[in-house]
Formats: C-alpha cells, sequence, structure tokens
C-alpha cells in the first residue's frame, strides 16, 4: 500500500471534513437547510480540516523532504511537542475546574489540537513506505 502523500492530506482532508460537517448541521438543525448555511457550514469544516491536518501533513512533508534533519531533530520536537500538549490539557483541566472560560481557554484547546496532528505527523508509521516501517513484535513471543 502507497504511503498518503502530504498534498493529498492537505486536499481531501478538509473536503471530506467539510462534507461531513456539512451533513451533520443539516441532520442536527433542519431550519439551517439553506444554501447560504450548508456553505457556512462547509467552510467551517474546510478551516476546521486545515487546522487538523495541516500539521500532520507539514510533519509528513518535513520527514520526506529533509530526512537527515528530521532524524537529527525527532526526540527534540516531540519533546516539545508533548510538552505543549501537557500544558494545554492542564490548563483546560484548571478551566473546566473553576468554570472559567474564554479566548485563553480556546488557545489552549487549539494549541492542544494542533499539538496531537503534529504528533500523528511525527509517528513512525505515518507517511513511511512499507518497506521503510520497522518490524512489528509479534504478540506470540
Amino acid at each position: 500500500m502507497k504511503p498518503i502523500r502530504p498534498l493529498t492530506i492537505m486536499v481531501v482532508g478538509p473536503i471530506l471534513l467539510a462534507v461531513a460537517f456539512a451533513a451533520g448541521v443539516w441532520l442536527v438543525l433542519p431550519k439551517a437547510r439553506h444554501l447560504a448555511d450548508m456553505g457556512w457550514a462547509c467552510l467551517i469544516g474546510a478551516s476546521g480540516g486545515l487546522v487538523c491536518f495541516g500539521p500532520m501533513a507539514a510533519a509528513i512533508w518535513t520527514k520526506t523532504r529533509f530526512p537527515e534533519w528530521f532524524a537529527q531533530n525527532y526526540y527534540r520536537l516531540n519533546w516539545y511537542t508533548s510538552m505543549a500538549g501537557g500544558i494545554a490539557s492542564g490548563f483546560w483541566l484548571a478551566c473546566t475546574i473553576y468554570h472559567m472560560s474564554g479566548k485563553l481557554l480556546l488557545a489552549g484547546i487549539g494549541i492542544l489540537i494542533l499539538g496531537a496532528s503534529f504528533k500523528i505527523g511525527l509517528s513512525d508509521a505515518v507517511g513511511l513506505k512499507p518497506s521503510q516501517r520497522p518490524a512489528q513484535e509479534s504478540a506470540e513471543d
């Protein structure tokens, strides 16, 4: 099976998320079944798709375009992404406990989503050819 190219992720991902978001709006909100409302739903879904799939595609593109640089900085990128995700998760938990919301909470959730998407792109199995993937351990051993 061929790996998915970063350009395919950047094009197909937002389109599919836009269609899914518009279908969800159409099913859940009967009063929003107009062309303008479906257009807004597609626009919001596509922008959400770019936010979710963009960092993943960027990490895969960097991994395939600059393999030496990526091999040298993989653990650093992984560590900083984990730290940002941990801080954002802690902030989200604190806001939930103290019943606070606002722009900072939205920024924290955004950092958490971007970091999770970037971590998916950093994973070893994403974007590699089957011959380049690490051998999986057998469950029988």
